[in-house]
């Protein structure tokens, strides 16, 4: 009987320490991905209204922890074709170096309710040379939809600068 108590004892051990090393390679894996987004860069791209207006403009951020290196965004040619043929102008971004917590932003033109969906290639490297590529299919009738933007205060100011200069022409002419 001691045989028999020994030998479940010992599969018992050997079925724990199984576990224990199957645990132990599952943390160390988890623990290098959280290491490597701890140091990656994060590049996000969107559309957004122009200073409250409807105009818009597209804003590339680094929210990751690093700088990315090579950073490019592109589009594919017939859909940039397609958006410049509506008066849009998407620029193609190609930068060698972009900081932590960087922002840029491009001035687009004005928005149009048939803009549907533009898919953004987005490719940069990692201080330690990993290569990323995203492809994000921003759609413009989702996050605008009906845009209900006033003008913004300074365009307003100037519309009534001008109705005041169009008056003392007209009186003027009286």
């Amino acid at each position: 009987m001691a045989e028999w108590v020994s030998a479940v004892s010992a599969l018992l051990l050997v079925l724990a320490t199984v576990t224990y090393v199957y645990y132990t390679i599952k943390l160390a894996k988890e623990t290098a991905k959280l290491r490597e987004v701890e140091t990656s860069p994060f590049i996000t791209v969107y559309f957004q209204p122009f200073k409250h207006s409807h105009y818009i403009e597209i804003v590339v951020e680094n929210i990751g922890k690093s700088p990315a290196y090579e950073l490019k965004i592109e589009y594919d040619e017939a859909i940039k074709k397609s958006f410049n043929d509506k008066g849009l102008d998407i620029p193609l971004i190609n930068l060698n170096y972009f900081s932590v917590n960087q922002t840029a932003r491009y001035f687009v033109g004005k928005y149009r309710e048939d803009l549907e969906e533009l898919p953004i290639i987005i490719s940069y490297k990692s201080k330690d040379n990993n290569h990323y590529k995203e492809i994000i299919n921003f759609n413009f009738n989702f996050n605008f939809g009906k845009l209900d933007i006033s003008k913004p205060y300074e365009i307003e100011k100037l519309d009534q600068n001008f109705d005041k200069i169009v008056e003392a022409i007209n009186s003027l002419k009286k």
